[in-house]
């Protein structure tokens, strides 16, 4: 009976032991940072496109005001300088302008002033006993500008009397120089350069013009 009893309880314990765990249909595991992630509530606004296109800056600077016309004003200029002509001793010339200059409607385009030009002239360049003083009275002309303003050039004509005597010459004069020191918007600038003239003495009647050409150094005002 013992042995008996022994092996009921053996087949009774076999009988209840739980079955063993399948571990390879384990459910795979998932990334907690996901569920940290909240759910997005409701819908989501995008940014309104810029339907305003872009200006270019060549259009921006167009919309500037545009610089102010340069108006009418007076000039002066003084001039001192060394002429030589047909006899071998030069004259000393000293050269006053008085002129006014018209309004421009295009700011930084050439201006033109127009006015009277005396010259007062010592030495031999007149070839003449007569002409060792002479004085020279010219409408002037003068056209300054160019590129940053360094360029001038000046055209006249008139008479010019010997001796301070009579009128005996009729002559045509050019100067051109180059304008240093300052731009012509400073109102002053000095000028530098070559001058040539040429006269015919009516009153001797000679058989063509004569020549004189010379340098100068001097102040233009504005």
């Amino acid at each position: 009976m013992p042995n008996a009893l022994a092996l009921a309880t053996l087949l009774a314990a076999l009988a209840f032991e739980p079955a063993p765990q399948d571990l390879s249909q384990e459910t795979p595991q998932t990334d907690p940072s996901e569920d940290q992630l909240p759910a997005p509530e409701g819908p989501q606004e995008l940014p309104e496109p810029d339907l305003e296109p872009e200006r270019p800056a060549a259009a921006t600077a167009s919309t500037a005001e545009p610089p102010v016309a340069e108006r009418a004003h007076f000039v002066f200029a003084n001039y001192y300088g060394l002429t030589v002509g047909v006899s071998p001793l030069p004259s000393f010339d000293q050269v006053l302008f008085l002129g006014r200059a018209f309004a421009s409607k295009a700011p930084g385009a050439r201006r033109l002033a127009l006015g009277y030009s005396l010259t007062l002239s010592l030495g031999g360049a007149d070839r003449y006993t007569s002409g060792i003083i002479a004085t020279r009275h010219h409408i002037t002309a003068k056209l300054y500008g160019g590129r940053r303003e360094r360029l001038m050039l000046a055209i006249g004509g008139g008479l010019a009397l010997h001796a301070i005597i009579a009128p005996s010459v009729a002559e045509a004069e050019a100067r051109i120089g180059y304008l240093f020191g300052g731009r012509l918007q400073r109102r002053r600038a000095g000028v530098i350069g070559l001058s040539a003239r040429l006269g015919w003495n009516f009153r001797q009647r000679e058989y063509a013009p004569m020549p004189q050409i010379g340098a100068f150094i001097g102040l233009l005002l504005r």
